[in-house]
């Protein structure tokens, strides 16, 4: 991929903006975006995960995730929702919720409008259940909570979020590369990835000291990277995030606009 380009986690985030942003909004609405955006004629090509398993590497372009395949075939067959694929265990349910998680903040939809969203692409528990607190960790920050993560530690049900969450509190003083290498692990597998996220954004006095941090510790650093700039770009402003950077990202002019325009 070119410097610059989105990785799927995102373009799953920019699919349902924009389906927000140029339909009604309603759920049959951002799923034919979905199906649009991931489907056959678009840049995402299933033949490349054809090539990977046959080990012709490096592949060139945009790689189409097993959540987004999973959804995708169901979709097509007219399967009811829930489409998401339960044996999924990582972050695209949190990417596609980030705009539903933002449109809906501090509104009495919020959980149904995020779980419905959430489980468009995963019904594995361990994943919906660390989705789901990244959105309302992300919530809280959008809401302008003094202490957003502790705040939602306090009100967590899941006992595995809350075990994920101590334990990102107990290696906090620990190296964001060496607790994301030794302890949380690299791959995108949840609660990993959630707790590398976390850790991240507890750790980090800027924008970019979090999303530096996580690109250098490696493994799937895409998707911890929505979770991380979704808290970080909340709590240090438009103006926290370097300029140069939004100008060298793909369509960060249409992004900015559909956000503004939506929120």
């Amino acid at each position: 991929m070119p410097t610059g380009a989105n990785s799927c986690y995102f373009e799953e985030s920019a699919s349902v903006l924009k389906s927000l942003h140029d339909t009604d909004g309603s759920y049959e609405s951002i799923c034919k975006n979905l199906a649009t955006d991931f489907g056959p004629e678009s840049d995402y090509d299933q033949q490349k995960k054809q090539d990977f398993s046959k080990n012709k590497v490096p592949i060139q372009g945009k790689w189409v995730h097993g959540a987004v395949v999973h959804f995708l075939n169901s979709y097509s067959n007219g399967s009811s929702n829930p489409f998401g694929d339960p044996s999924n265990k990582e972050t695209d349910g949190f990417c596609a919720s980030l705009p539903i998680c933002l449109k809906y903040a501090g509104k009495s939809e919020f959980d149904d409008k995020v779980m419905e969203m959430i489980t468009t692409m995963t019904t594995f528990k361990t994943s919906v259940y660390h989705c789901f607190a990244a959105a309302k960790i992300v919530e809280k920050f959008v809401l302008n909570s003094p202490d957003p993560i502790s705040e939602f530690q306090k009100e967590c049900k899941s006992e595995e979020v809350k075990n994920s969450l101590n334990m990102v509190e107990k290696n906090l003083s620990k190296n964001h590369i060496e607790a994301v290498g030794t302890i949380f692990g690299k791959p995108c597998y949840n609660p990993g990835s959630f707790q590398g996220a976390i850790h991240s954004i507890m750790s980090s006095n800027s924008f970019e000291e979090a999303v530096r941090k996580t690109i250098k510790a490696g493994g799937c650093n895409c998707s911890r990277s929505v979770l991380i700039g979704a808290c970080a770009g909340a709590k240090f402003g438009f103006e926290g995030i370097p300029e140069d950077w939004i100008e060298k990202s793909h369509n960060a002019e249409s992004i900015v606009k559909n956000a503004l325009d939506v929120f």
